[in-house]
C-alpha cells in the first residue's frame, strides 16, 4: 500500500513539473492581463482560472518570453500583484497570498468594520470585503455590517457589490466605517436582446450574458462563435477539430439531454438560423447575447431547452457617412511538434525490437547474430536500416511533421458604409476572409456581404434585413484515424518523401513486409494523402427579413415581419489513383480512383406577428407585455452518389463525367 501511495505522489508530482515546465514565446506591450492568459491557454492548454479582486483581467501588462518555461514567465508576471499561482490538471489556479505573508510584509495588523448602505440609506446586503493581494475578506449582513479581523495596516481594502461602482480604500480610513455605493449607470443602463425585445440590465433578472462588438471583431477567428470562448459563464466553446474552417461547438449550461440534440437555438436579427455559421461576417455583428437560463429562453418553447443564442448586426447610427475599412494578415504555424526519433535513432530502436524477439525465441544465442542466423524473418534486421546502424552519414532522414505541415497565411478585409438620415438608417459591408491550414493543401475562404435598412415615418417603422455569403474550404483529413497527422507520427523516418524521379515514395506501406516479411505496420505517405486526396465543400448562404411596426398610442405597438434563409451545402471528394490502398498487398500499385458528390438544399421560412405594451408606473415600477404568434417551416432536399472506373485522373468531378 504505501508503495502505491508513493508511486500516486511521485507521478502527481511529475505531472506538476511536466506542467510548469512547459515554455512559452510571447510578446506583449501594454495588453490586458486576461490576454496574457489566453496566449497561455492556446500555447500550453491549461486554463487560467481566476476571481475579482484578486485578479484584475483588466490590468495592462507588458511581457516577453521567447521559448521560456511557464514558471518563470507567471512568476514576472504576477511579481508585485499578490498573486501566486498553482498548476492542477489542466488548470493555473491564481490565488491570494496566504494572510500569513501579507502580515508578515506589513508587520501590524488590525480590526476594521462599518457598514455599507446604498445612495438611499438602504443597507447593501452581501457586499464584498477583500483586502487585496491577500485571501482575507467578508461580506455584510442584513443590516449591511461587517467585521474583519487581521487586516495589514498598509493594505488596501476593497468594497464591491454587482450593479455598484466598486470602491477602494486603504486599511486606515476612517471611511471604512460608513462607506455608501453608487450604482454603476453605465452598467444598468445598458441595453441587452432578449426573447422578442430589448431590456435594460437593470431590469433583468434572468441569466444572459451578452458579447459586444468590439470584443468579436478583435479576434481572428473564421466563426464567430471562437470568439466567444472565454467571455461567458456557464456557455463551453470548443474546437473539436484544427481544420482552418474552425468548426465549433457550443454547450450552455453543460450537455442536456443525451439522445437528442444538444446545441442551442441561434436567432439572427429575428431569424431561426441552424447552419452556415461560419459564414457570418464577425464585424457585421454589434452583440451577442446568451438565454442561459429555462425563464429567459421560455419564449422559445422546447427550441431554446438548450439555450439561446441571440445575434444582433449592425445599424446605421451616425448622421454622417461613415465608410470604414478593417483588415489584418497574421500567418500561424504549429506551435510545438511532438519530440520523434531521427532516421539513426529509430534503426537502433528497430534492431533492439527484432534482437529482443530473436533471443526470446533462441535462449542462448547473441543479438551480433547475423540474419542468416535468424530462423524467423521477424527476428532479422532490414538491411535498410544496416547503413544507419553502421553510422553512414548523407542518409535519409526525414522529419515528418515537417513534411505536412506549413507556416501558414490568414488574411482579412472588410470594408463598411453606414450612416443615418432624417427618416432612413443603412449599413452595407463586404467582407473578404482567406485562412490557410497549418497541413498542407487545407484552407478555408469566404465571402459575404450585407444589407440593413431600417426607418421611420411619424408612428410607422420599417426595415429590411439581407445578407448573401458563400464559402469554400479544401478539407484534409488530419484528426481522425489514419489521418495526415497519425501516419506523418507512425512514419519511419528512413524513407524519404519523394523518389529520385520525383514520383511519390510508398515503401513504408508494407515494403518490410514483402518477400522477408519482418513485421513493421504498413503506413501511407502522409503528404500523398494530402495532396492526391480532395475534399472540397462550397457553401452558400442567405438570411433576410422584412418587417413593419405602427403605434397605435403610447407604449403599443403591432409588428409583422417575414424572415427566412436559405442554406445549400455541396461536397466533392476524388481520391487520386496514384495513391495505393493501405497494406502490403498495394504497395506501390495504383488503385481505382473513387468521386463522391452529396448536396444538401435547406429553406426556412418564418413570419410572426406580435404585440408589445410597455409602460412605466409611478416611475418605479414597468411593465412590458408581449403576444406573439409564429408560423414557421423548413424544407430540406439532398442527393448524394459515388462513383469508380474512372478513365483517368484528369475528370475528378461526378457531373463532368
Amino acid at each position: 500500500m504505501k508503495h502505491k501511495i508513493l508511486l500516486v505522489l511521485l507521478l502527481s508530482s511529475m505531472a506538476c513539473i511536466t506542467a510548469t515546465a512547459q515554455k512559452v514565446s510571447m510578446d506583449f506591450r501594454q495588453v490586458k492581463l486576461a490576454k496574457v492568459f489566453d496566449a497561455i491557454t492556446q500555447q500550453t492548454g491549461l486554463t487560467v482560472a481566476y476571481s475579482r479582486p484578486t485578479v484584475n483581467p483588466d490590468k495592462l501588462v507588458t511581457v516577453r518570453a521567447d521559448e521560456e518555461e511557464l514558471a518563470h514567465v507567471l512568476d514576472r508576471l504576477l511579481a508585485g500583484m499578490g498573486v501566486t499561482y498553482e498548476i492542477s490538471g489542466k488548470k493555473v489556479y491564481l490565488k491570494a497570498k496566504a494572510a500569513s505573508e501579507a502580515t508578515h510584509q506589513s508587520g501590524k495588523v488590525k480590526k476594521i468594520s462599518g457598514v455599507i448602505v446604498d445612495e438611499k440609506g438602504e443597507p447593501v446586503i452581501g457586499a464584498s470585503i477583500a483586502v487585496k493581494g491577500t485571501s482575507l475578506g467578508t461580506i455584510t449582513n442584513v443590516d449591511g455590517e461587517y467585521t474583519l479581523m487581521g487586516v495589514p495596516e498598509k493594505a488596501e481594502v476593497v468594497i464591491s457589490f454587482i450593479g455598484y461602482k466598486t470602491r477602494t480604500f486603504s486599511a486606515g480610513d476612517k471611511a471604512l466605517a460608513n462607506i455608501t455605493l453608487k450604482e454603476d449607470s453605465e452598467l444598468l443602463e445598458e441595453v441587452v436582446v432578449v426573447g422578442y425585445g430589448v431590456q435594460k440590465k437593470s431590469d433583468v433578472s434572468t441569466s444572459i450574458s451578452s458579447v459586444k462588438a468590439e470584443d468579436i471583431a478583435k479576434t481572428s477567428a473564421s466563426d464567430f462563435r471562437q470568439a466567444l470562448a472565454g467571455k461567458m459563464p456557464g456557455v463551453q466553446v470548443t474546437t473539436p477539430s484544427g481544420d482552418p474552417e474552425g468548426n465549433v461547438s457550443i454547450r450552455v449550461r453543460g450537455i442536456s439531454t443525451v439522445n437528442a440534440g444538444s446545441d442551442p437555438l441561434y436567432i439572427i436579427d429575428g431569424v431561426p438560423v441552424e447552419r452556415g455559421f461560419a459564414n457570418l461576417n464577425n464585424n457585421d455583428i454589434e452583440s451577442v447575447e446568451v438565454l442561459k437560463d429555462a425563464s429567459s429562453a421560455a419564449i422559445y418553447g422546447s427550441r431554446g431547452s438548450n439555450g439561446v443564442i441571440i445575434i444582433t448586426t449592425k445599424q446605421g447610427q451616425s448622421e454622417k457617412v461613415k465608410i470604414q475599412y478593417d483588415g489584418y494578415y497574421g500567418i500561424q504555424n504549429v506551435s510545438k511538434k511532438l519530440d520523434m526519433m531521427n532516421a539513426y535513432q529509430f534503426a537502433e530502436f528497430a534492431k533492439d525490437g527484432h534482437d529482443n524477439a530473436y533471443l526470446d525465441a533462441n535462449p542462448g544465442a547473441s543479438p551480433d547474430d547475423p540474419n542468416g542466423m535468424r530462423p524467423n524473418s521477424w527476428e532479422r534486421i532490414p538491411t535498410e536500416l544496416f547503413p544507419y546502424l553502421n553510422g553512414d552519414r548523407g542518409l535519409t532522414d526525414t522529419d515528418w511533421q515537417d513534411a505536412i505541415f506549413r507556416t501558414a497565411g490568414t488574411q482579412s478585409h472588410n470594408i463598411s458604409v453606414s450612416g443615418r438620415g432624417k427618416t432612413v438608417g443603412y449599413f452595407v459591408s463586404a467582407n473578404y476572409y482567406d485562412k490557410e491550414g497549418v497541413v498542407i493543401n487545407s484552407d478555408f475562404k469566404k465571402y459575404s456581404m450585407r444589407m440593413n435598412l431600417d426607418g421611420q415615418y411619424k408612428k410607422f417603422k420599417f426595415g429590411v434585413n439581407f445578407s448573401p455569403s458563400y464559402s469554400t474550404s479544401n478539407r484534409v483529413d488530419a484528426s481522425g484515424a489514419g489521418g495526415v497527422v497519425q501516419s506523418a507520427l507512425m512514419m519511419p523516418p528512413v524513407w524519404p518523401v519523394y523518389n529520385a524521379d520525383g514520383s511519390y515514395n510508398y515503401q513504408g506501406n508494407g515494403y518490410w513486409r514483402i518477400g522477408n516479411d519482418y513485421q513493421h505496420n504498413a503506413i501511407l505517405n502522409p503528404v500523398a494523402m494530402a495532396n492526391l486526396q480532395s475534399d472540397v465543400v462550397d457553401r452558400m448562404a442567405i438570411v433576410g427579413k422584412v418587417f413593419a411596426e405602427i403605434e397605435f398610442f403610447k407604449g403599443l405597438t403591432y409588428n409583422i415581419s417575414f424572415g427566412g434563409d436559405y442554406y445549400g451545402s455541396h461536397n466533392d471528394t476524388y481520391r487520386s489513383s496514384e495513391l495505393p490502398l493501405l497494406g502490403q498487398k498495394y504497395y506501390d500499385t495504383k488503385s481505382n480512383p473513387i468521386a463522391y458528390s452529396s448536396s444538401g438544399f435547406y429553406f426556412n421560412w418564418l413570419i410572426e406577428n406580435k404585440v408589445n405594451y410597455n409602460t412605466t408606473i409611478n416611475e418605479d415600477h414597468s411593465l412590458n407585455l408581449v403576444l406573439v404568434q409564429s408560423a414557421q417551416k423548413e424544407t430540406y432536399k439532398g442527393n448524394n452518389v459515388t462513383a469508380t472506373d474512372f478513365p483517368n485522373d484528369y475528370i475528378q468531378t461526378i457531373g463532368e463525367t
